[in-house]
């Protein structure tokens, strides 16, 4: 409270109230690329794409409760190869205030000759564990998680080549999600083979060609989209079923 010759601080506001402004300030439902996942970098690009968050770097204390805010109402991208992004530095607890992420993986100019079955390549799998590296820190935390969307651009035609990328399998842990979606930004005929390779772990999936729209393309691309939190929950329940029927 205020005392004599002194003025009210921001924290003399009960916690509840000091959220609405966070609320009123913080927008929502955006996209942001980071290139690296602690508080204060976080903060810092907060604050310099959008002047009104300035408050968020008057101190440590409002950097957390406003990403706190910020952080479950939009979607975090993390870009592969050639992003700045140390998956060592997404800090543990910015991670379990993100609960939906977006993982950019860009193959465009990979040479696909290279990767033959029983034949190493050492780009491919850096960038796999990269990725790796995000879902298990991002997943392993005991916090409801919302989406995972996974963007992936490729030159090549056929599903086939994408099916062998290492990643898939830490893919397959996310089965605490609302909803996974996974595009590519190539028009692919055989894309419900992807479903075939994750459906055991994720759940039965939907394919949908341009959908949803994406603004930043302008080609044919395909769709795949789970919701595991439901089918696990299904699976759950039907297995309780059969127990309690023997």
């Amino acid at each position: 409270m205020a005392t004599d010759g002194a003025t009210m601080t921001f924290f003399a506001f009960p916690r509840e109230i000091r959220d609405l402004i966070y609320t009123f300030l913080t927008p929502k439902d955006k996209t942001y690329t980071i290139t690296s996942a602690n508080t204060v970098a976080l903060a810092k690009a907060f604050s310099t794409l959008a002047p009104d968050l300035g408050i968020i770097n008057t101190s440590k204390t409002v950097q957390y409760e406003m990403l706190e805010t910020l952080c479950p109402n939009n979607t975090f991208r993390f870009s592969f190869p050639g992003s700045d992004t140390k998956t060592q530095s997404m800090d543990l607890e910015l991670a379990e205030l993100m609960t939906h992420i977006e993982i950019y993986i860009d193959l465009e100019h990979f040479h696909w000759e290279r990767f033959r079955v029983g034949r190493h390549d050492h780009e491919i799998h850096g960038i796999s564990g990269q990725v790796c590296e995000v879902l298990r820190v991002w997943n392993g935390l005991s916090v409801r998680r919302e989406t995972c969307r996974i963007t992936i651009k490729d030159g090549i035609s056929f599903i086939s080549p994408l099916l062998r990328l290492p990643f898939l399998d830490a893919v397959k842990t996310l089965v605490g999600l609302d909803t996974l979606l996974i595009i590519v930004l190539k028009f692919k005929w055989d894309l419900r083979k992807l479903g075939a390779v994750l459906g055991p772990s994720l759940g039965p999936s939907t394919v949908h060609y341009r959908w949803p729209l994406l603004e930043y393309v302008d080609r044919d691309y395909g769709c795949i989209k789970f919701h595991p939190r439901r089918s696990l929950a299904e699976r759950l329940e039907q297995a309780a079923g059969e127990n309690m029927a023997h």
